[in-house]
């Protein structure tokens, strides 16, 4: 399909997505799965047109501009763009490293427009422009609480020190924001609006069709942290995954620019990762947690290291294997249509 198809395509999407659409215009997460489902090649087709015909800005500005008109409906039309971001920041990046910052200016545009829409306390296109906060709450090391292993714990104190509303293994509350908008993308802020899309991406999982985003999430990663590396692939996935492990060509990614992202934009993007893992694209996902964990060796990235290690001792226990397992062999021998684990 070349650009024009893809417009006449992109015209008519509203005609293929709104019955999904309730009376109200909202969409449950099943219903969205299902109709973004049924939309998987084209999708596909798109994502990668835009990615290889980058240079070419008249054939792809139409394409960027319908996307962020489809996003401003929001609904299952903002999840099917949501899904499409993978493949753009991975071009995205590459190009900013070849110096060829014009040619993805329009990625930038529909980034950055994005990213002014989801940072709102009231969510996208609310008439209150208020900025999101949110809270973390960082527990004691000291004290036991319910965000620890109850079983490395020597003793647990009685129940209601741990019930809702008793603080005692509670530290603070960090506060993160309000976020600030952006007019454009720069050093000082890239990575906080590209974090913000993974956050959006992470948050939006159980909305969107995983035939699309999770090995196309998976692969960015990989690209990512493997730019300008030419280091090999642990054992992680066949100690995985044993017989299921798909071989596939490692793709040479030596002489490709190196592109530098801070230990955030990693951290941010293995909570997708781990969410491939166990729903049926742990092939991928593996690989992806494989190349972050070596890229955080060589960075010496010791916040990304502990995610990764911690990750990686989970996935060798004995529950999480035979989890894994067979998820991946119910994705071999049934229809193509995936299933988020637990539906």
């Amino acid at each position: 399909m070349n650009s024009s198809q893809l417009q006449d395509w992109l015209n008519g999407l509203e005609t293929l997505l709104r019955p999904a659409l309730n009376h109200n215009g909202e969409v449950s997460a099943a219903e969205s799965r299902k109709a973004l489902k049924h939309i998987v090649g084209n999708t596909k087709v798109l994502t990668n047109y835009l990615v290889c015909n980058y240079e070419q800005t008249d054939a792809v500005q139409p394409l960027v501009g319908q996307l962020l008109a489809i996003y401003y409906r929001l609904g299952v039309f903002r999840n099917f763009v949501i899904q499409t971001l993978p493949p753009l920041i991975c071009v995205y990046l590459s190009a900013i490293q070849l110096g060829q910052d014009s040619l993805v200016s329009v990625f930038e545009m529909l980034f950055v427009a994005i990213y002014n829409e989801e940072i709102l306390a009231e969510g996208p296109c609310a008439e209150n422009f208020n900025k999101r906060v949110d809270q973390v709450r960082i527990p004691s090391i000291k004290s036991p609480s319910v965000y620890h292993d109850p079983s490395k714990l020597d003793g647990l104190p009685d129940i209601a020190e741990l019930r809702a509303g008793n603080n005692s293994g509670i530290l603070c509350s960090i506060q993160i924001g309000p976020y600030p908008a952006a007019e454009n993308l720069v050093g000082e802020n890239r990575y906080i609006v590209l974090s913000r899309l993974i956050k959006l991406i992470s948050s939006s999982l159980q909305n969107l069709s995983l035939d699309v985003i999770c090995d196309a999430f998976c692969e960015m990663m990989t690209d990512i942290s493997r730019s300008s590396f030419s280091y090999k692939e642990s054992p992680l996935r066949q100690e995985v995954l044993g017989d299921l492990t798909k071989e596939s060509a490692f793709p040479d990614l030596q002489k490709k620019r190196r592109i530098f992202a801070p230990s955030y934009f990693y951290i941010e993007g293995l909570a997708v990762i781990n969410f491939c893992i166990f729903n049926g694209f742990a092939n991928s996902g593996l690989r992806a947690l494989d190349a972050i964990h070596q890229r955080a060796i060589h960075d010496m990235a010791a916040d990304v290291l502990l995610v990764t290690n911690s990750m990686k001792d989970i996935l060798m226990q004995e529950e999480s294997l035979n989890l894994i397992r067979e998820v991946e062999e119910k994705q071999t021998t049934t229809s193509p249509a995936r299933q988020i684990n637990g539906d």
